[in-house]
């Protein structure tokens, strides 16, 4: 069965060492579709952080997160390591994650980010983090390289329900 794993935990279960190069941290207001995951109300604050996650020094992913305020993370903490070790610092813990992963071709943002040509095949990963209680505690986007990275999913055929 899939785990929920942060970032750093994934490139070390692979065998590889993560890293980040943190672009920027705000608060800002969500945009609509993040507004709607992370169910926020209009004129409440999200933290949007935005990174390039590396494994061996390379580039592999760009990400942005955005994080409802009411979590209580700075836009002064250190967001080169692990998301889900701030979170835990202070109390929120990541239980499930909802996740929406797509083929798509690098724009020329994202190809600068990750170091490979525009247009070159990317898997665009939108994703919507829960807690325990079932409250949205992280809205993200990560684009990763289609040529460095894959995600493997186990699915398992349910038994029949007896009649």
């Amino acid at each position: 069965m899939p785990m929920l794993l942060s970032f750093s935990e994934e490139m070390r279960r692979i065998g590889m060492t993560p890293g980040a190069q943190v672009i920027n941290t705000e608060l800002v207001d969500p945009p609509e579709q993040a507004a709607v995951h992370l169910m926020v109300a209009q004129g409440e604050k999200v933290l949007r952080i935005e990174r390039v996650r590396y494994a061996d020094n390379a580039p592999i992913s760009y990400a942005v997160d955005q994080i409802p305020a009411w979590v209580g993370l700075s836009p002064d903490a250190d967001f080169s390591g692990s998301l889900y070790q701030l979170l835990a610092a202070v109390g929120v813990y990541p239980e499930e994650s909802v996740h929406t992963i797509e083929a798509a071709l690098a724009d020329m943002v994202v190809a600068h980010r990750l170091e490979i040509p525009a247009g070159s095949p990317v898997l665009h990963c939108q994703d919507t983090t829960y807690d325990a209680t079932g409250r949205p505690i992280n809205y993200g986007l990560a684009i990763w390289r289609a040529d460095r990275y894959s995600y493997t999913v186990k699915l398992k055929a349910g038994k029949p329900k007896p009649s």
